[in-house]
């Protein structure tokens, strides 16, 4: 069995980001949508046992067959969510008018507030214990959206969904949708590269050995595919959320 690296702030940070994610989630939508709800409680609290009982990984220096159970687990998993997620979200109109009108269009954007941890990855890649590409991904990419949600949450708060109504803040949310899809499905990406031997940015090398082992896995399980969801909701729906919560709509 191979020790896991300690990363310091990041390892209280993102249970505690995790926790309060799941709180406002369930808090907000399970008296609304009680199935929906459920189903979001379970999915965290499935990414929660996961992590804490580790139940792929022996990575000791070099891939074993187990671990490819672990790599089909943190890819795999979140996946088959989104997927769920998708099908829900065309088949049933009253998902899709539920999310159109009533979460507020302020509340995706907060949610990728919980990027900013991306801050607490910067002494462990100062010592040389995150690899270059995640580091690097996680300090600048993560951190830029984390940041810029901040602001973005601050303006559809203040003036509503009729901030993005010009063509201007529309191209610019494309693009900052996209930048933070990139972040987000690039990691996915690199790990699977990595474990197939297929080459790509490191993400697996020993010297990262807490890619399997808690509390990485509850951002790699939970909070970055409903991240990702979040970003495809925006980039392909974003015209019906304005129209829906414009000023002067129920």
């Amino acid at each position: 069995m191979r020790k896991m690296v300690e990363l310091g702030l990041f390892d209280t940070l993102v249970p505690t980001a995790s926790i309060l994610t799941i709180f406002s989630l369930v808090s907000y939508i399970l008296p609304k949508r009680e199935v929906f709800g459920l189903y979001l409680l379970i999915w965290w609290a499935a990414s929660v046992f996961l992590s804490l009982t580790n139940p792929f990984f022996e990575f000791e220096g070099q891939w074993g067959e187990k671990d490819g159970l672990g790599i089909g687990a943190l890819v795999g998993f979140p996946a088959m969510n989104l997927l769920i997620l998708l099908g829900w979200f065309r088949v049933d109109p009253s998902l899709r008018v539920f999310v159109f009108q009533k979460i507020k269009i302020w509340c995706l954007f907060a949610f990728n507030i919980y990027r900013l941890d991306g801050l607490s990855i910067v002494l462990p890649f100062w010592f040389g214990r995150v690899p270059a590409y995640l580091g690097i991904q996680m300090i600048v990419l993560d951190v830029v959206i984390g940041a810029t949600a901040i602001g973005w949450t601050w303006i559809t708060f203040f003036r509503g969904a009729d901030a993005l109504s010009d063509e201007w803040h529309r191209d610019v949310l494309w693009f900052w949708n996209s930048l933070g899809l990139y972040d987000l499905v690039s990691a996915y990406v690199a790990l699977v590269m990595n474990y197939l031997g297929w080459g790509g940015p490191l993400v697996t090398q020993p010297a990262f050995s807490s890619v399997g082992f808690h509390p990485v896995p509850l951002i790699v399980l939970f909070q970055a595919p409903i991240a990702i969801a979040i970003h495809l909701l925006m980039l392909t729906s974003m015209d019906q959320i304005v129209q829906k919560q414009s000023v002067g709509l129920p």
